[in-house]
């Protein structure tokens, strides 16, 4: 059956270059041409190929800002017509007025909703796999547990100057050698690595105050405890809460679950309850704490379907000269399923191996290959390298004409590897599906494009800006605000602070940040007239009354950014309770509310919002201590030299720094804040800083 499936899919794509063959019929695409293009929309493409060949050539509307990476040379017009036709599953026709158009046919739109629907079928099966693991495991009494989840600890080290593509490659190496089953045990084992529930004698950590394992393996106890019907509420959009005082709108914490440490201790100054053990560098609870009166969960899984992305929360009560304390905490992260090993499984995902050249055969296809004679590509290093990039170092050195998609969310981390083309296909394989075509073009697919598509945002709104930075001027709230009226509401789901943490992001060379920290600001802004902004910008608080209702609804979603506020989660919160805002750096913070009742103090009665704008400032960081981990201390400075296009004065910057000679490494940033709030008293304060900046290293290379 998988055989005819794979045969059948690959014969429809035959019969789709047959078909293009009787539609490309003009004389002037036989003209041999070379399009070269990096991130292209699909539009543009076709407009370089018309403007080469003078055949008017468009595409459906639905398809004009899809992106692909081109690089040929010197080939028919209408054979790299039909190959991005064939790659991408369209198909061409000829309209009543001559010109060619390229669209979309129902068997691929069907085909791409299969791959959806694999794809969100595979989430599910990860999740319920990793829950079902977890169950079992913290069922069983601790010392059965650990001798269970021992053969899939993972231990494995790499020497601390090992190339970033040497380590790619070592553990793609090292995931192809185990099952698929031994795959989510060692995710499974990892997250419960630190943990230990109700009861038990509690684990050794490095940190003593905020352990990952701790916190992820106490979500995976409440999760693979509260019963399958949550399954399908994550699975349906819901964000679900989990509390140790539960309101109408959350669930109870399962009995046996522990919090994490940090927010069960409420003085994390006080190290008494902690032994340190010299020779592992490990903390210890010397005894376990109880949960705290006010603590638990917000989950949610994200919209890329991959992770599932939560907030902790707790209020640490505690007496500091004499008088009682309370500090709301909150933490977000997310916890990554196993979603690419049963998506791996899926007929969908199956067919693009089908399609791609087996490994095996790479080594014969790049014998006596030679580079093309046209200057080499360079590395703009003030621009991320994409994968997209990576492909132009390899049609240049192979000469094979490449097509591919591209996107923004797929980044090169092997600037190392771009002069060796066995070891590019390799690094690239891991991300894309490559197929040496029997046209003798090299063919490419981002693996998952039908998701990354979907949060892709066009590129003639990211270009301008990017141009913009690099021409080393800082961007405007306006600029920002641009993008993100360019992010639908669907889109905003995958641009969530925790996702800014993996290196499945949206690559910019400006500050990406602000499209994921200050998104909900950003929307809120683009929704102004000139009138409202040119009063904001001026300091002045502009009251909610002054807004329109679609305003007034984007104002309240700032207030509350990614997940419901605490009294939500927490019953009886206690209603003075401090909680810290987001503030800049020590020297930008001078008149910036670092507490929400400070904050509070400076707002007007009624709700409104305000926008405070900062000048550029410059902070050195002075290494002042490297362990053997590798782990540095910097000494920070605050120094009048900014980064710029003509480099650093080093020994200027020093001098302003007080030092009279130069020091092992430093790192100089300029950082331009552009600082939002929003007020909702009595209680409600939130601020968000757009953080734009420049980094000079001296004495050392910026990791990949």
């Amino acid at each position: 059956m998988r055989f005819w499936m794979v045969f059948a899919w690959l014969s429809s794509a035959l019969l789709l270059a047959v078909a293009q063959e009787t539609v490309l019929t003009d004389d002037a695409l036989h003209k041999p041409i070379t399009v070269w293009q990096r991130l292209a929309s699909l539009a543009e493409v076709l407009d370089d190929i018309r403007k080469q060949t003078g055949v008017p050539l468009r595409c459906q509307d639905a398809l004009r800002e899809m992106k692909l990476a081109v690089y040929v040379q010197n080939r028919p017009a209408r054979e790299i017509l039909e190959q991005v036709a064939s790659l991408f599953g369209l198909r061409w026709r000829r309209d009543d007025d001559g010109s060619y158009v390229l669209y979309l046919p129902d068997e691929t739109r069907r085909a791409l909703e299969r791959a959806q629907r694999d794809d969100r079928a595979a989430t599910e099966r990860a999740l319920r796999e990793m829950l079902r693991i977890a169950r079992e495991w913290l069922r069983l009494p601790p010392e059965a547990r650990a001798e269970a989840m021992a053969p899939f600890a993972q231990t494995r080290e790499y020497p601390a100057n090992m190339p970033y593509s040497a380590y790619l490659m070592e553990e793609a190496a090292a995931q192809r050698q185990m099952t698929q089953e031994q795959r989510v045990k060692a995710l499974v084992a990892d997250y419960l690595s630190g943990y230990s529930p109700q009861g038990e004698p509690s684990k050794p950590k490095r940190d003593a105050f905020f352990s990952e394992e701790d916190t992820q393996g106490s979500l995976l106890h409440c999760l693979s405890e509260a019963g399958d019907a949550i399954v399908n509420r994550l699975l349906e959009g819901h964000t679900l809460g989990f509390s140790t005082r539960p309101t109408p709108d959350a669930l109870p914490l399962p009995p046996r679950v522990l919090l994490p440490f940090w927010m069960r201790h409420a003085q994390l100054s006080d190290e008494s309850v902690l032994q340190f053990d010299a020779a592992s560098g490990q903390f210890t609870e010397v005894q376990p704490l109880p949960n705290p009166d006010w603590g638990g969960y917000w989950v949610r899984l994200s919209a890329w379907g991959n992770s599932l992305e939560y907030m902790v929360v707790a209020l640490r009560v505690y007496e500091l000269d004499g008088k009682t304390q309370k500090f709301l905490n909150k933490v977000d992260y997310q916890l990554h399923l196993p979603h690419q090993e049963y998506l791996a499984e899926t007929e969908t995902w199956r067919q693009w191996e089908a399609w791609a050249t087996p490994m095996e055969d790479w080594t014969a296809r790049l014998k006596e290959r030679t580079p093309l004679e046209r200057p080499k590509p360079t590395v703009n290093n003030e621009r991320p390298l994409l994968a997209a990039d990576a492909l132009e170092w390899l049609a240049w050195h192979t000469g094979y004409p490449v097509i591919s998609d591209a996107s923004r969310y797929v980044p090169a981390w092997y600037r190392d590897s771009l002069d060796s083309p066995r070891a590019l296909l390799t690094l690239l394989s891991n991300d894309l599906w490559l197929r040496f075509d029997p046209n003798g073009y090299l063919l490419a697919r981002h693996k998952r494009f039908w998701t990354l598509n979907q949060f892709e945002i066009p590129e003639r709104i990211v270009r301008p800006l990017e141009a913009k930075w690099l021409a080393w001027q800082w961007l405007s709230l306006d600029d920002y605000a641009t993008l993100a009226a360019a992010i639908t509401d669907e889109q905003a789901r995958g641009f969530t602070r925790v996702r800014r943490r993996g290196s499945i992001q949206f690559w910019t060379a400006f500050d990406n940040d602000p499209l994921y920290y200050e998104l909900p600001a950003l929307r809120f802004w683009a929704s102004l007239s000139a009138a409202q902004r040119q009063r904001a910008l001026a300091g002045e608080w502009i009251p909610e009354s002054a807004l329109t209702l679609p305003q007034r609804k984007l104002f309240r979603a700032a207030l509350y950014r990614e997940f419901p506020p605490p009294e939500q989660l927490l019953r009886d919160l206690p209603d003075d309770y401090e909680v810290g805002l987001y503030v800049p750096s020590v020297f930008r913070s001078e008149g910036v509310p670092e507490s929400r009742s400070e904050a509070l103090k400076q707002s007007p009665d009624a709700p409104a919002f305000r926008v405070l704008q900062q000048n550029p400032v410059s902070e050195l960081s002075v290494l002042k201590y490297k362990d053997e981990l590798g782990r540095r201390t910097y000494t920070l400075h605050e120094v009048k030299t900014q980064v710029s296009r003509e480099g650093v004065d080093w020994k200027k910057v020093f001098q302003e720094a007080g030092y009279e000679g130069e020091p092992a490494e430093a790192i100089l940033k300029t950082v331009l804040d552009t600082i939002l709030q929003f007020a909702l008293p009595p209680r409600m304060f939130e601020q968000y800083i757009l953080n734009q900046s420049r980094y000079a290293d001296f004495g050392r290379h910026a990791a990949p």
